[in-house]
């Protein structure tokens, strides 16, 4: 009997801890907006990722990026376009070209639309989704599904002739099925960092139909497609946008990788609400910072990732920079409050 007690004490002991070590991304969960970062890529073959379950690894930290792209997520409401989408919060964009449009309540986080320039028509497209696509729902944890049937119909003026045939306007309808399973929690080991992470998988199908308007009075489809595709995303605590992606082909092979540079402090974020101003921005010498909060070290990288100035501070609330010795181009600093980042952003140096 006293065997059998100490064996269900062990086991529940066990189970506690299990229950303490996963990970669960809930609706507080999010980094200092804006946050202005790099996310990389590469091709790659042989790649293992393939454990599932509890308390895994999955080893990252060879990669060597073949290009990268700047990721900013920031507050809708900074933006222009705001007002097309009343329902959204924020905006991820890449290389400041192209915005995906986030919505975040208590239940879910999802995409709600996206912009992007056409300047074959000189032209901004704004797409709004009827049905959104779940990111994820709260909590999001080990164990969860997540289905969503988003669609989106957009119609574009072309004002074009080809052939002889008068083409008035274009629609684009897309609808698409799209599934996300948290099939394993563990540690993601990239090059500058171990993370607390789940291990998604994502399958996808999309459906696309394009119908012209000929003549401005005849609407006859022109193309349509429909694809599939297989993914898998490792999704951190603070982000709201995945860590890292590997895109799977046919035979579930990775094939492209694309990661997220940011510190591993972000993972255990205090998300300190901070005021921060800096200045001149482009800057030629020196540059100043103001803060609500104290900072106590800033970093700055160049788009490539590679660390060009970090420097420690006594818990300054006005910091003054000389960049004079750093190249022209765009930068990317991150300023800390402890272990909490409390502003990322972008500086141009003329």
């Amino acid at each position: 009997m006293n065997t059998q007690k100490t064996i269900l004490f062990a086991i529940l002991i066990l189970s506690l801890s299990f229950l303490q070590a996963q990970i669960t991304i809930t609706y507080d969960d999010q980094p200092p907006i804006p946050l202005s970062t790099v996310e990389n890529y590469t091709s790659i073959s042989g790649l293992d990722i393939s454990a599932n379950g509890a308390n895994q690894t999955w080893d990252l930290s060879d990669l060597i990026s073949e290009g990268s792209s700047t990721l900013d997520i920031v507050n809708l409401n900074s933006l222009p376009f705001a007002n097309q989408f009343p329902n959204g919060n924020y905006a991820v964009s890449l290389n400041d070209y192209y915005y995906t449009i986030i919505s975040k309540n208590t239940n879910n986080l999802s995409i709600i639309g996206s912009v992007f320039p056409v300047d074959q028509f000189n032209t901004i497209l704004y797409v709004k989704n009827s049905s959104p696509e779940l990111v994820y729902t709260f909590p999001f944890t080990m164990g969860s599904i997540v289905e969503s049937y988003p669609r989106s119909s957009t119609k574009i003026f072309i004002d074009t002739t080809i052939n002889s045939i008068y083409i008035d306007s274009a629609a684009i309808d897309i609808k698409s099925y799209v599934k996300k399973e948290v099939v394993g929690w563990g540690t993601l080991a990239l090059s500058n960092g171990n993370f607390q992470v789940l291990k998604v998988a994502v399958s996808r199908k999309d459906t696309t139909t394009i119908n012209a308007k000929l003549m401005a009075t005849v609407w006859t489809p022109i193309m349509g497609d429909t694809s599939q595709s297989n993914s898998v995303e490792f999704v951190m605590k603070n982000l709201l946008y995945p860590l890292a992606s590997v895109e799977l082909d046919p035979l579930l092979q990775p094939t492209n990788v694309y990661w997220v540079d940011v510190d591993p402090s972000l993972n255990i974020n205090d998300n300190v609400c901070s005021n921060i101003k800096y200045f001149p921005n482009p800057v030629i010498d020196n540059i100043i910072f103001e803060s609500n909060e104290p900072i106590n070290k800033i970093v700055i990288l160049s788009l490539d990732g590679k660390k060009v100035l970090e420097k420690d501070l006594d818990y300054e609330k006005n910091i003054s920079l000389n960049l004079s010795n750093l190249s022209s181009g765009t930068y990317l600093f991150t300023l800390y409050n402890d272990k909490s980042i409390i502003r990322t952003g972008k500086i141009i140096k003329e």
